[in-house]
């Protein structure tokens, strides 16, 4: 019997230049881990307009077959994303 999971990143002006491969690396190495769980992660942008390209989120998309992206224009805040 399979669980799942939903891990939800907020983010604002995400850390420097290789976030994406970071992220991508740990939620792999969590899988691995638990292997039967079914985890999915779910990255907030609450508005940044630093650090978070088009080219970031497609690079997440080829490594996490369960993501999603959500992008808010406006920053609301850490619980509005949540």
């Amino acid at each position: 019997m399979y669980s799942t999971v939903d891990i939800v990143a907020p983010c604002y002006n995400p850390p420097a230049d290789g976030w994406e491969e970071k992220t991508a690396r740990h939620y792999n190495a969590l899988q691995q881990q638990l292997p039967e769980v079914n985890f999915t992660l779910l990255i907030v942008n609450d508005g940044s307009v630093l650090n978070v390209k088009k080219e970031h989120i497609e690079r997440l998309q080829n490594k996490i077959k369960n993501l999603k992206y959500i992008e808010y224009k406006i920053n609301k805040g850490k619980g509005y994303a949540l």
